[in-house]
């Protein structure tokens, strides 16, 4: 729509505004339209020339642009909307339109009249700047592919109207733009995919030590296999990327496991040996995928697996898994158990024996405690969880929102418990409201003894879960903390849980028994945690400390670099420095060589598979109700391209992705 037209609808729709005006009555009103009218017959004639920067053309009552108005180019010939100019300094005749003028701008811009060019469009169009290239159209491809892997939005949104609404708004205040169709935009995030598996390619080429995570997850009908790779760079920070989110067809078997995890490792060059640990759930086919195809094939101890931790989707039996032989030549890095994942097995399985345990001295009933409190706060959960109106009777009362607990993560449940307490002066009030049981003050005592005994393990599960400043040589100092705490826990007089602290230092002697004796199996957790300038020797008992020594020394002197005697002493002097150093932070490890060596070679696995997890909570994002019929090839990239967004920044900071 022309200036002229958009004045005219203007001033001739300004009536409904104009007569709301309590100072106008209708004889003025009529006449300020009049003037109105008139001032704008006026400009069409060509008197407010200067104003509107353009002149009318009397024989066709259109408006000529700036460019054809001599300076430039000197019309010679026009019919309607198609105008034939000459150029004023090579005189070629040039075709374009009245309202197009791109023909005429880029005929200065080839001919080297860039100046005239610039010079005219800024005073017809301020923002034809950037139509004399292909920049503005690939910049906002890019834009909107990145919006759409970052936002995890359906392909399809490029279609919808209110997005072509959008960019049509965008087009009339910005130079015009055109709209990506699903295809294109298809083929704008394989492309940078490509480049993203490039990247994370040419990082892991160099890196000489990483772990991997993997775990399977299932929804809407279909399992995938995620895996995920992290290291530790020269600035001793840990990194981390998904690799592959894989649809897994079939039953969860040990050897399709197995193949399938080794094939992802293959496609991004990870050997057995470069991959130093692959950290999984306790879950029976993961443990037995590991022990089969990991070490030379040999007896299976039925110990090994986990009764009460199958995957709901397995068909695999213990019987089933020591039974069969394998035919796969699939080769995996060594196993490691989850420590998050144990933990919350000694949390929410192995803790029910307490309530089968008889009372201690003829103290309170556990059970009775236990029953009568978690009973009541089961039924707030359940309550707010299902009625908005308690769930705003609650915020109203509390000041805080109510929180529900997951039932597969028992820390949620301690953080609910948590929240409870920390509104405990309200709770009756709430209590009546929602016409609930009222807790008695026994049960609360019982709540805040029960969250005092169970509050290591909690701790230790949010630090074990760390991606990104987690370490390995975490996991032997935080299980040792855990249990002499709970060690001082019992020698208290507990009044409603000394059996609870009783069975959770069964679970943790039973599960981390092979961390608690320093058997062989655990070496390589020990290393790590010496070579911690955060720990060094400070968990260690007094007993132990000449042991675990001898371990630094010998692990230091295995380098196959060290080979004559004044070296390896040289070696060990360094070590005994290092151990009396009181600088306990990463950056001290600059300073001893040898010990930074071990630090990478045994920090490097996780403790616990909390990243693959993450990355399987994009992948609920993704995989919305709606979007269930995406093809598996889309949803992994889509998945990868947000799990890895930090790279791609990086890649479009450095111009390495093609717009």
């Amino acid at each position: 729509m022309s200036f002229t037209e958009v004045f005219t609808f203007y001033i001739l729709n300004v009536k409904s505004s104009i007569n709301q005006s309590e100072c106008l009555d209708d004889e003025k009103c009529e006449k300020l339209r009049n003037h109105l009218r008139n001032s704008l017959y006026l400009m069409m004639e060509g008197d407010c020339r200067e104003d509107v920067n353009k002149e009318t053309d009397t024989d066709h009552n259109r408006i000529i642009p700036l460019i054809l108005d001599g300076k430039f180019f000197k019309i010679v010939a026009r019919d309607k909307e198609n105008v034939q100019a000459e150029c004023t300094k090579c005189k070629r005749e040039i075709k374009g339109q009245v309202n197009a003028t791109t023909n005429f701008l880029n005929h200065l811009k080839i001919d080297g009249n860039e100046q005239q060019a610039s010079t005219s469009k800024k005073q017809a169009q301020s923002t034809l700047k950037h139509a004399f290239s292909r920049s503005g159209q690939q910049s906002a491809d890019a834009l909107i592919t990145s919006f759409v892997v970052e936002t995890m939005s359906p392909l399809c949104i490029v279609e919808h109207p209110a997005f072509k609404k959008l960019i049509h708004g965008i087009n009339n205040l910005q130079i015009p733009i055109g709209i990506l169709t699903r295809k294109t935009l298809r083929t704008k995030i394989d492309a940078m995919y490509s480049q993203m598996l490039t990247y994370l390619l040419q990082q892991l080429q160099p890196t000489e030590h990483v772990c991997t995570t993997a775990d399977i997850w299932s929804s809407s009908k279909r399992s995938f296999l995620g895996v995920t790779v992290n290291w530790i760079n020269k600035d001793l920070q840990r990194e981390s990327a998904a690799l592959a989110c894989r649809r897994f067809k079939g039953g969860h078997t040990y050897e399709k496991i197995a193949e399938l995890i080794h094939e992802i490792h293959s496609e991004f060059k990870l050997s057995s040996t470069k991959v130093l640990k692959t950290t999984t759930d306790n879950a029976s086919n993961m443990v037995k995928a590991f022990i089969t195809f990991s070490q030379p094939q040999g007896s299976i101890d039925a110990t090994d697996l986990d009764d009460d931790d199958v995957d709901d989707d397995d068909e695999v039996t213990v019987t089933g898994i020591l039974d069969n032989e394998s035919t796969s030549d699939a080769l995996l890095p060594e196993h490691q158990r989850c420590a998050s994942h144990t933990l919350n097995l000694v949390a929410s399985v192995d803790i029910k024996a307490a309530l089968k345990e008889p009372p201690v001295n003829s103290g309170v009933s556990y059970n009775r405690s236990h029953h009568s409190a978690f009973g009541k706060c089961s039924a707030i959960w359940n309550l707010t969880s299902r009625s908005p109106k308690a769930a705003e009777t609650y915020v109203g009362i509390t000041g805080e929102a109510s929180s529900f607990p997951c039932p597969t993560r028992w820390n949620s449940t301690y953080d609910c418990l948590l929240d409870l307490l920390k509104v405990k002066q309200a709770l009756s009030d709430v209590c009546c409201a929602l016409e609930l049981p009222k807790f008695k003050e026994t049960d609360l005592e019982f709540l805040e003894e029960y969250i005092k005994c169970v509050r290591p393990i909690a701790e230790a599960l949010d630090r074990l879960q760390g991606d990104k400043n987690c370490y390995y040589g975490e996991l032997l100092p935080i299980s040792v903390q855990m249990r002499k705490t709970l060690q001082k826990l019992r020698l208290r007089h507990l009044k409603y849980c000394p059996q609870l602290v009783t069975v959770l230092l069964g679970g943790l002697e039973k599960r981390f028994c092979e961390y608690y004796t320093f058997s062989p199996q655990t070496n390589d957790a020990i290393l790590a945690s010496i070579s911690h300038p955060f720990f060094k020797l400070r968990w260690v008992a007094k007993e132990r400390r000449n042991h675990v020594k001898e371990l630094l020394f010998n692990g230091t002197s295995s380098d196959e670099s060290i080979i004559n005697v004044s070296t390896k002493n040289s070696v060990q002097l360094q070590c005994l420095q290092y151990l009396q150093t009181n600088d306990n932070t990463l950056e001290s490890l600059n300073q001893f060589p040898v010990i930074k060596k071990l630090f990478l070679k045994y920090n490097t696995p996780l403790p616990s598979s909390a990243l693959v997890e993450r990355l399987f909570s994009y992948g609920s994002m993704i995989m919305r109700p709606r979007r269930r019929s995406m093809n598996d090839d889309t949803f992994e990239k889509q998945l990868l391209l947000k799990a890895n967004t930090a790279f791609i920044n990086i890649l479009r900071s450095s111009d390495h992705i093609s717009t």
